[in-house]
């Protein structure tokens, strides 16, 4: 869960800050952290009307109670995104992201990812999203997602 509130600046500027609340998941380690977490997060944001928005930001998870025989949790993610209209119905996305895990010695790995979505109507879109982590700390290779979505705006 997560909620940022951004009051305009300055035109189509916007600093949004908030913070997420994740809940303890999964009873087995390999599954999930088994921890309560925060994630305060601030992220100056700029919007292209009808075309697009790119922001960078950054956000501390942080965890603070959950499951004690389970690590606590610590480290700081960086985030740049751009988000564009390529036409009516296409949107792409490219991003770039920076994990440092505090409790690891301020471990640093890094991704970059490709997503292209489409509307399939006013309501209803799927995305594809690509993703390559790098940096000798990554915990993967490499990995791709996909969702359906519906909006009710």
């Amino acid at each position: 869960m997560q909620a940022l509130v951004g009051p305009r600046i300055e035109g189509n500027f916007v600093m949004a800050a908030g913070t997420g609340l994740q809940m303890p998941t999964a009873s087995s380690a390999p599954l999930g952290k088994g921890k309560w977490i925060a994630s305060p997060a601030i992220a100056p944001v700029w919007f292209f009307p009808h075309e697009g928005i790119a922001y960078i930001k950054f956000q501390d998870w942080f965890s603070f109670a959950g499951q004690s025989n389970r690590p606590g949790v610590h480290y700081l993610t960086v985030t740049g995104s751009i988000l564009h209209r390529i036409t009516r119905t296409w949107w792409g996305l490219l991003d770039a992201e920076s994990n440092t895990d505090w409790m690891n010695e301020g471990h640093t790995w890094y991704k970059a990812g490709g997503l292209v979505g489409l509307m399939l109507s006013n309501r209803v879109g799927i995305w594809v999203k690509g993703e390559i982590p790098f940096g000798q700390y990554r915990p993967a290779d490499w990995s791709i997602k996909a969702s359906v979505f519906i909006t009710r705006f």
